[in-house]
């Protein structure tokens, strides 16, 4: 007997439904997540990103302000810098929008006038950073105007910096100079036009100024800061007006006036804390040294922000940087340093060159800014001497590079001479070699299609490094007399290493495959003297180095060769 089996239809089968199921529902709240997170998640993180920037930029601003202060009134070459743009972080499966752009410009108002005096109208203009924020909705303008610093919002106007135009009786008008325009999302930096001050003394002055801020505002700040006596503000026909009882000393920008750091400790405008003591300064051994022009020189200081209370007040904060500049334009940095981790007293050396220095005396004067924006002023700064002399022109071949003795009997292959750094520094690496010959004496040196043509310089000293310069085994390849060869790439096409030599270290030169007219070789490589001689045979070996204040000499090493 027979037994029949139910035919199972495709559309009744039933296995694997719930698999496919779930994952069509788990796909789905995945991406139903992801959408959320896209849409709620992502804007928040970049809205924060955004937030930190602008902070930023507000930080920068008011370092923006005192750079430019300092440069119009005390003289100084100031570069301050502002981060236009940021970007967000770096997602996988969710999307930014583009990056963050802004725009730094200065907008030109108008002119300072001073009545009841001599001093001319000044010009006038603020500097303004806008953002063009994605979520940051309510970021503002961040404005520089009238020594002042302020976030201007929708709803009103935040100070990020006290006013520098009144203190007591003193008034200061900074005229700021050059404009900028400047958008994107890069940093960007702003030399303001150094200058020096004049101060007059000017009874019951009226000075009327353009500013965003109204009487009210201007009102306010200086009550906040004790210096609303004897001064009446008021609107006038956009601008805001000043009048003031009594004399005023009154300090404005002048561009042939002296630096007001050159009067004195003391700070012209009044500010009764003074900048940074440079407690300790000079040069390594005395503060008066002459060098010839192109040498290097090294400065050390110690810059303190601490002050007594009891006498001199200095402002507390972190040493920012120890700047030096020269009686004849000269300047140098010697340390920069970020607030966030520096410390109130610092100390630091650095080595400079004086390629291009005017020959004569050079006074140098050591200063320090804290992280408030003051300066050493006066006698708080240090001052050291150095005199520049021309550069006696040595015989030829002299250098800090010398070579001190031959090889004495040779394989016939291999011409070899040692060398020796006669300087005090160091030869961080010898780059080049040149092979000149005084008469012809030899083939070029090259390859018999198993050797490689090549050059090594064999460092006595394990601290120091080895070099090599290979041309390749083709019997094409050859190093030629009269070209030179670089030792980590040069012309023909091989490749190598840089040697090193610390002072009084020696090396030894091997330049191998070395053929004569005979190919018998060499008998005995000796050195003649650094300046050389008329002698036969003579070969001329130029190397190329670079010593430890990166500057490029060469040494010119002569070698008197006996065939055999």
């Amino acid at each position: 007997m027979s037994v029949s089996k139910p035919i199972q239809q495709f559309t009744d089968d039933q296995r694997a439904v719930s698999a496919v199921i779930g994952f069509i529902l788990i796909f789905a709240i995945l991406m139903l997540a992801l959408t959320i997170y896209q849409a709620q998640i992502v804007p928040q993180q970049n809205a924060q990103t955004e937030f930190e920037h602008s902070q930023q930029v507000e930080d920068e601003m008011v370092e923006f302000r005192n750079a430019l202060i300092e440069a119009r009134l005390d003289d100084r070459t100031r570069t301050p810098s502002v981060k236009l743009g940021t970007t967000y972080q770096s997602r996988t499966l969710t999307v930014n929008p583009p990056p963050v752009t802004g725009t730094l410009q200065s907008i030109e108002q108008n002119e300072t006038e001073i009545e009841n005096g001599d001093i001319p109208n000044l010009s006038n203009q603020y500097f303004e950073y806008t953002p063009s924020y994605s979520e940051y909705d309510n970021a503002g303008t961040i404005r520089y105007e009238n020594s002042i610093v302020y976030h201007e919002y929708a709803n009103g106007k935040v100070m990020l910096s006290e006013q520098y135009l009144i203190n007591g009786s003193k008034i200061r008008l900074i005229d700021t100079e050059p404009s900028i325009d400047e958008d994107g999302i890069e940093r960007v930096t702003y030399e303001p036009e150094p200058s020096g001050a004049s101060i007059e003394t000017v009874e019951d002055p009226t000075i009327t100024i353009a500013s965003e801020l109204d009487a009210e505002v201007w009102n306010k700040t200086l009550k906040e800061e004790g210096e609303a006596n004897n001064v009446t503000i008021t609107n006038s026909n956009g601008d805001v007006e000043f009048s003031f009882q009594g004399n005023k000393d009154i300090v404005y920008t002048n561009e042939n006036a002296e630096s007001i750091r050159s009067g004195g400790s003391q700070d012209p405008s009044g500010d009764p804390v003074r900048g940074p003591d440079i407690t300790d300064a000079g040069l390594p051994e005395d503060d008066e040294i002459t060098v010839e022009e192109g040498d290097d020189f090294r400065i050390r200081a110690t810059a303190s922000s601490v002050g007594d209370p009891d006498e001199i007040i200095r402002s507390g904060t972190p040493i920012s940087e120890i700047n030096w500049e020269s009686n004849r334009d000269e300047e140098g940095n010697i340390i920069d340093l970020d607030p966030d981790s520096s410390d109130r007293t610092e100390t630091d050396d650095d080595e400079f060159d004086t390629e291009g220095w005017e020959i004569g005396e050079h006074e140098i004067e050591i200063y320090a800014t804290d992280a408030s924006g003051r300066i050493s002023r006066g006698e708080d700064s240090a001052f050291v001497s150095i005199t520049v002399e021309e550069e006696e022109e040595g015989e030829e071949g002299e250098g800090q590079l010398i070579s001190v003795d031959g090889s004495g009997d040779s394989d016939g292959q291999e011409l070899q001479f040692d060398i020796r750094n006669d300087g005090d520094g160091e030869i961080t690496e010898i780059t080049e070699i040149t092979i000149e010959q005084e008469d012809d004496i030899g083939d070029p040196i090259e390859s018999d299609g198993q050797n490689d043509p090549q050059v090594e310089i064999d460092a006595h000293d394990g601290s120091d490094q080895d070099g090599e310069l290979s041309v390749g085994s083709s019997e094409s390849n050859q190093i030629t007399y009269d070209e030179t060869y670089d030792f980590e790439e040069d012309s023909q096409g091989g490749a190598g290493s840089y040697a090193s030599l610390s002072p009084s270290n020696e090396g030894t030169v091997i330049i191998g495959d070395f053929n004569t007219d005979d190919s018998d070789g060499w008998d005995r490589v000796e050195v003649i003297n650094q300046q050389g001689e008329e002698e036969d045979d003579l070969l001329i070996i130029t190397l190329a180095y670079q010593d430890e204040g990166g500057n490029i000499e060469e040494s010119e090493l002569y070698l008197d060769i006996e065939e055999d």
